[in-house]
């Protein structure tokens, strides 16, 4: 018998079911489910939901319009029904002194709550073997949609660390944290239909780990990031680490590793009186250039200055992004030096 509570004296299986339900209303599920999740509501035995493509990125107004439609996929979800049933009997309950029967019956509307909880964990867990709409595992190393090329959410880390005393039971905070930045890494790149980074404006991450990693997780999400001295910060909220970086999406590091490269984010200030890093501007790290902004020179400059600082050869510096902005992504292959904030 679902039963629930606020109903005085009144013990009648109307009132019980009634409460039960106004109760279940008014309980949410943890933060992080709504995070990950959407609720639909059905009335049928089955739903065919679509998934919509994105909308076109702009472009300059050229002639006509350049219409589009949204590209579509489907999948069929079959509803399951799950009840959690008590039995007792009305005496037991109308004898019950301390109340102790009806604060069990109080405990079902969030029973049912933490079982959407359970039901998108055992989801997350099974995700290597569980079919996505696009026939695809949740988790593989081949999604492709639209222009998006094939892209990989199927992440691999060895979080054992033997060296420096870690086991792949017992990973230390140090190997944690870069677990955590390798997949945020591989979120910030990846690609809409359109062929457009789909996450950029991302601004926080859930961590799920075992119950065993929670230590060392909250060491790893509060240990400085490379670079500018920011830090990845913790919140629990029901029970899932939430992972944040101060002030700016976790995409805007101003440094990351990429295949024995460094890609720097970069905001300079040409016609400066001498070059060097002249701190943090917003998520980029700010760098005064001796250069006047013409023919090539504060960007000839900057090449200069990025491969005295990182020990390489000028050859070895390349502006992937901003040749003409003073919003640039560098690129430096195999530096030899890591500096710090303060070099020249």
């Amino acid at each position: 018998m679902p039963i629930g509570t606020g109903i005085g004296a009144n013990y009648s299986s109307r009132a019980i079911i009634g409460s039960f339900y106004e109760r279940l209303g008014n309980t949410q599920p943890p933060a992080w489910v709504t995070d990950l999740s959407r609720r639909i509501d059905s009335n049928q035995s089955s739903e065919d939901l679509k998934w919509l493509g994105m909308t076109p990125v702009m472009r300059e107004w050229v002639g006509g319009r350049a219409a589009q439609g949204f590209r579509t996929n489907g999948i069929n979800i079959v509803n399951k029904v799950f009840e959690a049933s008590v039995e007792v009997d009305i005496d037991d309950i109308r004898r019950d002194k301390t109340g102790q029967f009806m604060d069990r019956i109080d405990e079902l509307p969030g029973r049912a709550q933490q079982h959407r909880a359970r039901l998108l964990t055992d989801l997350i867990i099974a995700g290597e073997t569980t079919n996505c709409y696009d026939g695809q595992y949740f988790f593989d190393t081949d999604h492709s949609e639209g222009s998006s090329g094939t892209q990989d959410n199927d992440l691999v880390f060895d979080i054992s660390d033997n060296a420096t005393g870690g086991t792949a039971t017992a990973p230390l905070a140090s190997t944690i944290q870069g677990a955590v930045l390798k997949a945020v890494q591989a979120i910030m790149g990846f690609k809409d239909d359109k062929g457009e980074p789909m996450n950029e404006g991302a601004m926080n991450f859930d961590v799920m780990v075992p119950a065993t990693f929670m230590g060392e997780t909250i060491k790893a999400l509060t240990m400085p990031l490379v670079g500018g001295g920011d830090s990845l910060h913790i919140g629990y909220r029901g029970g899932v680490a939430a992972l944040k970086r101060a002030g700016a999406p976790v995409a805007a590091i101003w440094r990351r590793e990429e295949e024995g490269a460094l890609v720097l984010s970069l905001h300079v200030q040409p016609g400066a009186k001498r070059s060097g890093v002249a701190g943090v501007h917003g998520d980029a790290i700010k760098i005064r250039l001796a250069a006047p902004p013409v023919d090539g020179k504060a960007n000839a400059e900057l090449v200069r200055l990025l491969a005295e600082a990182f020990g390489v050869p000028r050859r070895q510096v390349a502006i992937l992004r901003g040749e003409t902005s003073r919003d640039k992504l560098v690129r430096v292959d195999a530096p030899v030096r890591r500096p710090d904030l303060d070099w020249r």
